[in-house]
């Protein structure tokens, strides 16, 4: 689900975007693209955050992963992904609320927590998850109620994981700050120490 496009290519799309009237202008606060509802946009943003939460390094919260999460639906999926990912979250609400209890607006990160790794996580079904590759493939959802819910759901659920770690793992915050950043190109060292810690190569 999605287009296909080089990290580079969206990083400097994003980049030429920031003072575009889209973005609000320089000094404007950022606006939302494609997640307009505030309560869903903030419930999209929660669940990254569960997937990346706050340790010793920040969170996607704290980074911004929601603005490209929103940014790459909003420019690079076709209109029927989009509507795919727009009945995803819908579906996605509707089941937390159900599984979990409460409004989504209200569930904490524990609960969110819980749901993604039940669904997507350590503890989701491996056996389920392989059976239904093939059906999330398709461009059109299967008949029937409960497989259409399905393919809604963890198309959502794995675009969601995905763009979250695209967009964490590409923020300048993270590459640079915690991670070991050498930028490209540089001098050629054919063999150098690599010094330990717990820092990984971007």
């Amino acid at each position: 689900m999605g287009a296909s496009v080089s990290m580079g290519t969206f990083i400097s799309m994003i980049a030429s975007c920031k003072s575009e009237s889209s973005m609000g202008g320089v000094d404007a606060p950022w606006k939302a693209s494609f997640l307009k509802d505030d309560a869903q946009m903030a419930f999209v943003e929660n669940l990254a955050d569960a997937i990346f939460p706050t340790t010793n390094s920040p969170g996607a919260k704290e980074v911004g992963v929601i603005k490209y999460i929103d940014m790459a639906v909003s420019l690079l999926y076709k209109p029927e992904e989009q509507d795919r990912f727009k009945k995803g979250l819908e579906t996605c609400i509707a089941t937390i609320e159900s599984e979990q209890g409460g409004k989504f607006a209200d569930l904490g990160a524990d609960k969110l927590t819980a749901f993604l790794e039940n669904h997507i996580g350590l503890k989701a079904d491996k056996k389920a998850a392989e059976a239904r590759k093939e059906m999330l493939g398709k461009d059109e959802a299967p008949s029937g109620s409960a497989a259409q819910k399905e393919y809604y759901l963890y198309n959502f659920l794995n675009a969601v994981k995905g763009l979250t770690v695209g967009g964490y793992f590409s923020n300048e915050i993270i590459a640079t700050e915690h991670m070991v950043y050498e930028p490209v190109p540089g001098p050629y060292m054919g063999c150098i120490d690599w010094g330990g810690g717990n820092n990984y190569y971007q």
